[in-house]
């Protein structure tokens, strides 16, 4: 067999975005147990004192979230067999299916390994009283891992879905991601100072001695 079935490209597929949706959901729910203040993490992290938001943040996160609202569009539009799908931009076989798991499985092990380290942070770009600037973990590679952990994700879904909606989801959700890093990067800046202006200076924005 040169290719994986229908079945299990699609429970494949179904099984990676569930977990995807339910390490979303518990980021989610935390944020509302904890409520603005974050308890402080073991170490010497930097804590914010004051709230600092984002002229942009609620664009930014409309953006974010029309982004995504592309992705499971498309995602349910594949699996109603809509034909307007279009062909394939690649043929499909065991190697791709094999790479398309792969990046999405990183991209879930990064998200909640993240995710599990920083409790503090927030869907919209804002700085509240508590929160932590984060530089272990995740973040002694990367200042964006979580946007780094979606990446990683859309790719791999591209890979196993190799069709053109997927392909420009990937490629608009790179530019919505950096440039909510970027939003986001304004608010720390402004929150933490020099200390994250030295961390800025030493660290990646996502791929370490690349971006």
């Amino acid at each position: 067999m040169n290719a994986p079935s229908p079945g299990v490209l699609t429970w494949t597929v179904l099984v990676l975005n569930v977990a995807y949706v339910l390490l979303l959901a518990s980021r989610m729910a935390a944020s509302r147990v904890r409520g603005a203040s974050t308890p402080p993490a073991p170490g010497p992290a930097p804590v914010a004192g004051r709230h600092v938001r984002s002229n942009r943040a609620t664009p930014t996160l409309i953006l974010i979230v029309a982004v995504a609202a592309v992705y499971y569009l498309s995602l349910l539009a594949w699996l109603a067999g809509v034909p307007r799908m279009g062909a394939a931009l690649m043929e499909t076989s065991w190697l791709t299916y094999g790479a398309g798991v792969l990046l999405s499985i990183a991209g879930l092990l990064l998200m909640g390994w993240t995710y599990a380290i920083f409790a503090s942070w927030r869907w919209r770009a804002e700085v509240a009283p508590g929160h932590q600037l984060i530089t272990r973990g995740p973040f002694r590679m990367v200042r964006h891992p979580i946007y780094l952990s979606f990446a990683l994700f859309y790719v791999g879904a591209y890979f196993l879905l190799p069709y053109l909606p997927f392909l420009l989801h990937a490629i608009a959700s790179f530019f919505a991601y950096d440039y909510r890093a970027r939003t986001e990067e304004g608010v720390l800046l402004e929150a933490f100072g020099n200390e994250y202006r030295a961390y800025r200076a030493q660290t990646a924005r996502y791929l370490p001695r690349v971006y």
